[in-house]
């Protein structure tokens, strides 16, 4: 659910924002949640990273597919994919409407129709009803990497400890939570202001009673921090403790999309640079 709001705030363009609800059938043993918006649609939105779209049949098709996103700067492709994954596998189905298409997801399968003869639907519309009465391995649906040893030791530090030689942020305590691209980026500008105020001094990120993060939190805080700092100096300053073992697999996807993006970046720019007569 956070995914997929996250989606309205920085894909959608729409002028009215968007509409979520959610309600729990007991009875049934189901969850369903509907996320709604006025913009731009998904074709419109896709278009700018995948102009070879056609019409709004195919670019829900490519919208559930994971690693598809309008900009890969922006976001990695896992909202959509990743409710497709996790409903069709709990036994329920996912359905996405916009422009003149609507997709259906399901264990059985998914299906697309075109209604361009007869209406119109100006945005994107989710709804995912998710079964409660089956276990879903979040881990393997979501190839999520595989994670040995145990978390770090709890150490009781308050924000800034110079006893430790060490920054301290307790992820509970955080205002902006953990479950949308804004909240990661509001971690990952304190993260910064914290290493430049002290050199010399580590963040220590301590994930004490977090169970699960969205993958854009994950992307946007520590992907894209990983990228800016560089391997080494991101491995030598940033500390984690007391991360789940989901937590932490959500992060290493994130932190390794991040790094193929970058090595993808390389690769293309040194292929360029030796292509035609310019043969070095």
């Amino acid at each position: 659910m956070n995914e997929i709001t996250d989606n309205v705030l920085n894909h959608s363009a729409s002028p009215t924002g968007g509409v979520v609800g959610m309600t729990r059938f007991t009875a049934r043993h189901e969850v369903v949640f509907c996320v709604a918006d006025s913009g731009l649609g998904i074709r419109e939105t896709l278009r700018e990273g995948h102009a070879n779209i056609q019409d709004d049949q195919e670019a829900l098709e490519e919208a559930v597919k994971a690693g598809v996103t309008r900009n890969p700067l922006l976001g990695q492709g896992n909202g959509l994919a990743g409710t497709r994954t996790i409903t069709s596998n709990s036994g329920g189905e996912m359905t996405l409407v916009s422009g003149h298409a609507r997709l259906n997801v399901s264990s059985a399968g998914s299906t697309v129709v075109d209604f361009s003869s007869t209406r119109q639907f100006p945005g994107t519309f989710v709804v995912a009803r998710i079964r409660t009465d089956s276990r879903v391995p979040l881990d393997e649906l979501l190839s999520l990497p595989s994670r040995t040893g145990t978390a770090q030791d709890i150490i009781d530090m308050r924000y800034e400890d110079p006893h430790q030689d060490a920054f301290v942020i307790r992820l509970l305590d955080e205002p902006d939570g953990f479950g949308s691209r804004s909240a990661g980026r509001a971690l990952r500008v304190k993260c910064n202001n914290l290493l430049d105020a002290n050199p010399r001094y580590p963040v220590h990120l301590d994930w004490s009673g977090v169970t699960m993060v969205s993958s854009s939190f994950a992307d946007e805080c520590l992907g894209k921090l990983f990228v800016e700092m560089g391997a080494t100096a991101y491995s030598a300053r940033i500390r984690h403790r007391a991360m789940a073992g989901l937590v932490q697999a959500l992060v290493d996807k994130a932190i390794m999309q991040r790094i193929a993006q970058v090595m993808a970046l390389v690769g293309s720019k040194r292929g360029s640079s030796v292509s035609g007569d310019n043969l070095e």
